[in-house]
């Protein structure tokens, strides 16, 4: 039996409404955020790996950092689920889904994620910390359609619901590692963090 694809899709379209700019691009050690997030997604076992986004200089910052680029104009949520998983979907056997504001999921949790799914390539895997469940999630290509075709203003987890008894959690080294930077504050606080480690 042949070895199971793995795609990774970097959510990086968000409105940042909280931030009060865009927090992708906004400096986290030295370098963007979106930037110092792909650059801790390790290349392998991943055959493709894509950023959606709908900001030009996040585009050039995923392919600078060896990532396929989609840039697009949609206005919810789903689209951005959507285009990543059409553009995948043909390739791939699973799909690894990223937050692109987490920046300080390692990755050795990444490959956590993945080295459980090719042992079961047929259930959802996802990080957690004291079994409290969050990003990011490995979707089998089961669940594809349906992530395909998300109710307005749905996401993932719309998806998850409907599959909890398909699900498995796996375990992060620490809290830190599922936090995202929803506001100018706790970008510094996790900056402060990555400093630290």
């Amino acid at each position: 039996m042949s070895t199971p694809r793995i795609g990774c899709l970097v959510l990086a379209s968000g409105q940042a409404k909280r931030f009060g700019s865009n927090k992708l691009l906004a400096l986290f050690c030295g370098v963007p955020l979106l930037e110092f997030t792909l650059r801790r997604i390790p290349q392998q076992p991943f055959v493709r790996r894509v950023v959606v986004t709908r900001t030009a200089a996040c585009c050039d910052i995923a392919r600078r950092c060896g990532f396929e680029a989609i840039l697009h104009n949609e206005p919810l949520r789903r689209d951005s689920i959507r285009l990543g998983i059409s553009h995948l979907q043909q390739d791939v056997d699973g799909c690894l889904v990223v937050q692109a504001d987490q920046p300080l999921c390692t990755a050795e949790s990444y490959t956590a994620l993945t080295t459980a799914f090719l042992a079961r390539p047929n259930k959802f895997f996802r990080l957690c910390w004291q079994d409290v469940a969050a990003s990011p999630v490995l979707f089998p290509a089961s669940a594809f359609a349906e992530l395909c075709t998300l109710p307005e203003n749905a996401g993932g987890a719309f998806v998850i619901k409907k599959h909890f008894d398909e699900l498995q959690l796996v375990h992060a080294r620490a809290a830190w590692e599922l936090q995202d930077a929803d506001t100018p504050e706790a970008l510094a606080e996790l900056e402060q963090l990555a400093r630290t480690l």
